[in-house]
């Protein structure tokens, strides 16, 4: 039918379905439920497994989509990611945790799709990303332009997805 189904497991933020269950605590930030602790080797142990799972789960899929927005009020708060970034910046550490899952579904065979987070978002942290995933640019109520599309393009993204969201419809 020409449809092809992309799986998304968050990967950053909005990660309370998957991190509320106890026996996965040791991955949260700080403690809090919302956001995957990005200096916590066990985290990129689980993320590989869940990906590698989804890779076999969606053998036609050519993408992994791993969320990546909402993550600010949660991130980098515990020793470990303060030290990162009192040393390397808040950008370096978002950056570095973004490549990383590109890294993972590379491994897996998959180009990283994700969604570009507004509230942290500058043009520094996105340009320090590599530049083979593919930003999906979530927007409400459907503006007649995308001006977001074009800073991509101006950072180096081949390819940039606008997902225009139907609100009030």
């Amino acid at each position: 039918y020409h449809v092809q189904l992309v799986p998304q497991f968050e990967s950053l933020g909005h990660a309370s379905a998957v991190l509320r269950h106890e026996e996965l605590a040791g991955l949260r930030e700080a403690g809090a439920s919302w956001v995957f602790c990005t200096c916590n080797p066990e985290v990129w142990e689980f993320l590989d497994t869940v990906y590698g799972e989804l890779a076999e789960q969606f053998p036609y899929a050519q993408y992994i989509h791993v969320g990546g927005d909402e993550f600010e009020s949660g991130f980098g708060k515990c020793p470990a990611c303060r030290a990162r970034i009192e040393t390397e910046g808040r950008n370096a550490l978002y950056a570095e945790h973004m490549n990383r899952l590109r890294g993972l579904c590379a491994k897996h065979g998959r180009t990283m799709l994700f969604w570009p987070s507004h509230e942290g978002w500058t043009v520094e942290s996105i340009d320090l990303l590599d530049k083979d995933c593919i930003p999906t640019e979530w927007i409400y109520h459907g503006p007649r332009r995308y001006p977001q599309i074009e800073q991509y393009q101006k950072l180096g993204f081949a390819d940039v997805w606008a997902s225009p969201a139907v609100v009030c419809f």
